[in-house]
């Protein structure tokens, strides 16, 4: 048969850069299909200065169509300060060089990363503020969501609001929450905040 590997560690430095580098590939990728049907890549700050006329960087360019297309942005809640370290983005969950003991997600939106570190063994739980997962989605697909986190030993609070997240002297989050038990304080070395985005 096959050696056995004993104990396997996920090494999160390697896991980054692993998907940086593909993220990069894909990026030459966008780029190399642009240059190859002649659209032209300025790159700058830019700012509408009348109709159909934009200004990049003091050169002007004019369009009989401007599509604003700037993206968007992880929202933050006032009772939850991203400083990222302790309390941070659904960006920054996404490449954290070192895995941390205990992980507590507000909102299950984007619950993508809350089962990527449940999966490395992090001890997660997502806190909802809806009676359940991914409100958005279909209530089966909510159910059977709820159920695969629960394989992971994940725990998921729907119907919880978090009244606020404060660091302590040791360094760790504390997660006031208010749900169907009552008041009940979660604590973590980090929170994710999975709240959505806005642009």
């Amino acid at each position: 048969g096959l050696p056995l590997a004993g104990e396997v560690c996920p090494d999160p430095e390697k896991i980054v850069a692993r998907s940086r580098g593909v993220a990069e590939t894909m990026s030459k990728g966008v780029a190399f299909l642009l240059k190859k049907n002649n659209i032209d890549l300025i790159q700058g700050f830019g700012r509408l200065t009348a109709a159909g006329r934009l200004e990049v960087d003091g050169t002007h360019y004019e369009a009989d169509h401007i599509i604003l297309a700037t993206g968007a942005r992880p929202r933050e809640m006032a009772f939850m300060p991203i400083d990222g370290r302790h309390v941070i983005s659904s960006r920054q969950a996404l490449t954290l060089t070192r895995l941390p003991e205990t992980m507590v997600v507000v909102g299950s939106g984007a619950s993508e990363f809350a089962w990527f570190y449940a999966a490395l063994g992090v001890k997660v739980t997502v806190v909802e503020y809806m009676p359940r997962m991914m409100p958005l989605e279909d209530e089966e697909v909510s159910k059977a969501m709820e159920r695969a986190f629960r394989k992971l030993r994940a725990a998921v609070m729907t119907s919880t609001t978090v009244k606020s997240v404060r660091v302590n002297a040791e360094g760790r989050c504390e997660v006031e929450t208010e749900g169907k038990k009552g008041p009940e304080t979660l604590t973590a070395d980090i929170v994710p905040s999975a709240v959505g985005i806005k642009s």
